[in-house]
């Protein structure tokens, strides 16, 4: 099942298989349920991220939901929600950009508020491009053209926030 689909991206022979998609998916699925089998009952905060990141990947956004929502409750449980803690932080901003995008109906400006504070957090402890790349995605799907514009020049510059109050 292959087709061909002209004017797509100025391409004349832009071609999608169709049973390459299904094939990965089938391969994601099986890694997925593995991962579940070897992860336990109570998987951490991290790896019910990846979980979600692959349910995402399969077009499977209630599974995906479903680990994101698990994995921030977990990190409640852990007790680690420290404004300090570096990697809870970016994962968490992550997590809020992803239920924006696989969760909009609901509570999408909520999302990206929240990916927003905890990615700038993050970006004052530790400025690092694909923070500011994320930061820069949130602002965007926000609307807010000048900040993700700032955030992408600020790509390079390995600079913390200073000039961003938005």
């Amino acid at each position: 099942y292959t087709v061909i689909i002209g004017n797509i991206l100025n391409d004349p022979v832009f071609i999608i298989n169709l049973l390459n998609l299904n094939d990965n998916s089938e391969k994601l699925k099986k890694f997925i349920i593995k991962a579940e089998r070897e992860a336990g009952q109570h998987p951490g905060p991290g790896e019910l991220f990846k979980r979600g990141n692959l349910y995402k990947e399969i077009y499977d956004y209630d599974n995906a939901v479903k680990n994101y929502m698990q994995s921030l409750k977990a990190f409640e449980q852990a007790e680690t929600n420290r404004p300090e803690f570096y990697e809870e932080l970016v994962i968490k901003g992550q997590i809020y950009f992803a239920l924006a995008e696989t969760d909009y109906r609901i509570h999408r400006s909520e999302y990206l508020e929240k990916s927003v504070e905890f990615l700038k957090t993050a970006i004052g402890l530790k400025p690092e491009k694909d923070l500011w790349i994320k930061l820069g995605d949130c602002y965007l799907a926000s609307g807010k053209i000048n900040e993700a514009l700032y955030c992408y020049k600020c790509i390079n510059q390995k600079s913390k926030i200073n000039h961003l109050h938005a």
